[in-house]
């Protein structure tokens, strides 16, 4: 299974994306030779289940103290999308 999240924090958004790509989670996805590149605050782990990626982004803040403002994860299932620019390093 993989699992899609999406979320907003109050602040740390460097902090809290770098410790969630530190769990396995990464801002892109590649399929069949093509990279997708998700919005900033949107993470993708292949192994991961709805369930565990709202309380890993859950846990995150917890950890570094931050207002959760809001969170959606999402199993993947079917999908289309627009491949976008790689994000800034």
């Amino acid at each position: 299974m993989a699992a899609v999240v999406t979320y907003d924090v109050d602040a740390r958004h460097v902090e809290v994306k770098n410790a969630m790509k530190e769990k396995g989670y990464s801002d892109f996805w590649t399929h069949n030779g093509q990279s997708y590149n998700l919005p900033n605050t949107t993470l993708y782990k292949p192994t991961a289940t709805a369930a565990t990626a709202l309380a890993d982004i859950k846990a995150v803040a917890a950890a570094y103290r931050v207002r959760l403002e809001r969170a959606l994860a999402l199993d993947v299932g079917n999908w289309d999308a627009i491949p976008g620019d790689p994000h800034a390093r």
